[in-house]
């Protein structure tokens, strides 16, 4: 039987900024391991700002927690409660009923399915890959379940964001017997190199799985609140995530003519950014997935998060506040019914970057509104440049 979390789990977060990046990363891990009291350390979830010497500040965080799995990844933002800017925020999960294990592929734009089996095959994550089936009986038998933390990297001005065909290609490596949730890393809106964090190492242009194998309960969903309208165009010709044509345009001038602005305002801009519109892909069940554009590319195409085959139908999704604000708090609701939990221990958020931007102060609201449903259990996370599960 899973064991309730509340009785069973310590949960433990700081958050500092500071000139030095090692002092801060030891001053944020020392308010989260304050919290700490019974149980050993089993895992440390770090969420920083690319404003820091990431080497340092996970050489500061180690200086704290000693020799145990510290992990995470660069953000545009860190959720503590909040949405902090240039911080580190820390996070200390202690239980005897949790174990992580890590792996890290490298030069993800390079060559992601590399990468991925890189990672796939580290000696601390290859076991759970080499028959997940029997793995999934042989924990569920005694009691235990898992799920895979993946943080991937996010979109630069210089390459494409691959975490849509690394959650495939990975939900075909455990056969989806395993859930997976994370977000892909972020800098900043300069939109330069972002990293995973491992360890005491950061890496640029990096992949990081972590197994949770665990008795605790857990829930895990996605929402995003964006509405459709009747403004829609055909995708007519594609190159891997580069859509060329829209309705037989050229896709910048068909991406302009569905969010209703001119390809001059939005030449060299992040589309997605500067439009506040999503690009919607209905399922055969009437459900919206959510696509962003990037930017526009040197010949007249758009850059899009996830590929789209020809032929698909792309909706204009509006960022309607009101019905966003509500979204975070439906994520949470539906998180804890589907994982069954009756004593919360943390809510951890993978959040969209663009959402602060879009929604302006109703974000706020939408993050006190998650703190809420939480009753005074934490809320980490970082804000992200793509959200997987």
């Amino acid at each position: 039987m899973k064991k309730e979390n509340q009785q069973s789990i310590e949960v433990g977060y700081g958050i500092a900024k500071g000139a030095s990046s090692f002092s801060t990363g030891m001053k944020a891990s020392k308010q989260a391991v304050s919290a700490i009291h019974v149980h050993a350390i089993s895992a440390v979830l770090v969420y920083a700002s690319v404003a820091y010497n990431l080497d340092e500040v996970l050489q500061g965080i180690h200086s704290v927690v000693g020799e145990v799995s510290v992990f995470g990844t660069t953000t545009d933002g860190e959720i503590c409660n909040e949405i902090h800017k240039e911080s580190v925020l820390v996070v200390v999960l202690a239980s005897p009923f949790l174990r992580v294990h890590c792996g890290v592929g490298t030069d993800e734009s390079k060559d992601w399915r590399r990468a991925l089996n890189e990672a796939v095959n580290s000696p601390a994550v290859q076991p759970f890959f080499q028959n997940t089936s029997e793995y999934k009986r042989s924990i569920r038998r005694d009691g235990k379940d898992a799920f895979i933390m993946l943080f991937s990297s996010g979109n630069t001005r210089h390459g494409s964001d691959h975490s849509f065909e690394i959650l495939e290609a990975l939900k075909e490596r455990c056969l989806g017997e395993i859930p997976i949730i994370g977000g892909s890393a972020a800098a900043d809106w300069q939109m330069e190199e972002n990293y995973v964090l491992y360890a005491q190492r950061a890496y640029p242009d990096s992949l990081l799985l972590v197994v949770f194998e665990t008795e605790l309960q857990f829930g895990i969903s996605l929402t995003h609140g964006f509405r459709p309208t009747d403004i829609q165009a055909t995708v007519t010709a594609v190159d891997g995530y580069e859509i060329l044509t829209l309705d037989g345009l050229p896709a910048a001038d068909g991406y302009s003519k569905l969010v209703g602005l001119s390809r001059d305002k939005l030449e060299g801009s992040h589309l997605t950014y500067t439009t506040g519109a999503a690009i919607g892909i209905v399922d055969s069940i009437g459900q919206y997935s959510i696509n962003t554009a990037s930017h526009f590319t040197q010949r007249g195409g758009i850059r899009v998060t996830q590929p789209i085959s020809v032929g698909t139908v792309v909706t204009r999704m509006e960022p309607d506040p009101d019905s966003m604000v509500g979204a975070g708090v439906e994520g949470i609701r539906r998180a804890i019914i589907r994982g069954g939990i009756t004593d919360i221990a943390v809510g951890i958020a993978y959040y969209c970057a663009s959402r602060p931007r879009i929604m302006g102060d109703k974000s706020e609201q939408e993050i006190a509104d998650m703190t809420k449903v939480l009753a005074g259990k934490p809320l980490v996370g970082f804000c992200s440049f793509g959200e997987q599960g």
